[in-house]
């Protein structure tokens, strides 16, 4: 009897497996499946506005400001170290610069900090826990073309 993790659909069992541990301890339900690095952005930006609805006035992240947010952790967080001290010291939020012409006239122009999560409530309180699996990455680089996307065949 082959092992539960070998031959043609082992990887594919080990992460349905896996899954199902992660929501089984508390993880969200619902699978990111087959998301591009530009759908869970776009994910991220809607779990930001909902975190931050009050402070933002109810008005969405424009595409400049999500971009800020990007940028900083680019810049807070582009080595172990720097992501380190930027996640203990997250509680005071990541500063961002609402738009000018920002619907949220209380800051449009001026300086808000976002709250990214709060290091207190990992695994409680606010947090939320979710689960992408086979994120799409496109490549530009010639030498890594686009993979064929795999097919999930167990059930045919």
């Amino acid at each position: 009897m082959p092992l539960p993790y070998t031959g043609a659909h082992g990887e594919l069992n080990f992460e349905a497996d896996f899954i199902a541990l992660l929501q089984q301890s508390g993880w969200e339900k619902k699978v990111l499946k087959n998301y591009t690095v530009k759908d869970l952005i776009a994910n991220w930006r809607q779990i930001l506005f909902e975190r931050n609805r009050a402070l933002l006035h109810g008005v969405p992240l424009s595409d400049d400001e999500m971009q800020q947010v990007l940028d900083g952790l680019r810049q807070y967080a582009d080595t172990p170290v720097k992501a380190n001290h930027f996640l203990n010291s997250a509680e005071r939020g990541l500063p961002i610069r609402r738009d000018r012409d920002s619907e949220d006239t209380a800051h449009a122009g001026k300086e808000v900090y976002l709250d990214l999560f709060r290091a207190r409530e990992i695994a409680g309180g606010s947090s939320r826990y979710q689960i992408a699996e086979q994120t799409k990455f496109v490549s530009t680089h010639p030498n890594y073309p686009p993979r064929p996307s795999r097919r999930h065949h167990a059930f045919d």
